[in-house]
């Protein structure tokens, strides 16, 4: 009876310190960070796009070339809104790249939202880049206390309408946002 009980206690232990828990989470992470270099290079190629000596982009969606992405940046690369990402311009100095909700599968809506995908992004580029969540209460990405660095805390905010350049805007959905000119 007494090993019963000991065997009993033992699996109840074993139960509670489930590793597959953590094993999850940090494949959510895992996924949320692979979604995030895609994310990062798409922008890139249409920030290239429209930055100089190449010509103003005219205010709309930019068509990021396939010849602008690197080999192996097969999620990033869409026509006309079938890919994963979609970037615009403003047609003066702006460059704004999004997830496109209706390519987010319930799978990945888990880490599309909450800011996984742009803590991952501005993580990546070492806090260089204007990435996170957008607010359509604000009409903002960003704000307060998203990064440290030197025991400083750091803020910012850019303002993006709810419509840019022709592209809908998600709450809660990840952007970049990059000056170029």
């Amino acid at each position: 009876m007494q090993i019963f009980v000991l065997l009993l206690v033992v699996l109840a232990i074993g139960a509670m310190l489930d590793p597959s828990r953590n094993t999850r989470s940090q494949d959510v992470r895992d996924q949320a960070a692979a979604v995030a270099v895609q994310m990062s290079i798409y922008h890139n190629a249409a920030a290239i796009q429209c930055s100089p000596p190449s010509p103003v982009c005219p205010a709309g969606r930019v068509a990021v070339l396939a010849t602008n992405l690197p080999p192996g940046a097969t999620m990033s690369y869409g026509n006309a809104g079938t890919g994963y990402f979609q970037s615009a311009s403003d047609g003066v100095s702006e460059v704004v790249t999004t997830w496109l909700p209706a390519n987010i599968h319930n799978a990945a809506a888990q880490f599309a939202t909450g800011g996984l995908v742009s803590a991952a992004i501005r993580q990546q580029s070492g806090y260089s880049v204007f990435a996170g969540p957008y607010n359509a209460a604000t009409q903002t990405i960003g704000g307060a206390n998203l990064f440290a660095y030197n025991g400083q805390t750091s803020t910012y905010s850019v303002s993006l309408p709810p419509t840019f350049g022709g592209m809908k805007l998600t709450d809660g959905y990840p952007v970049l946002a990059t000056i170029v000119r």
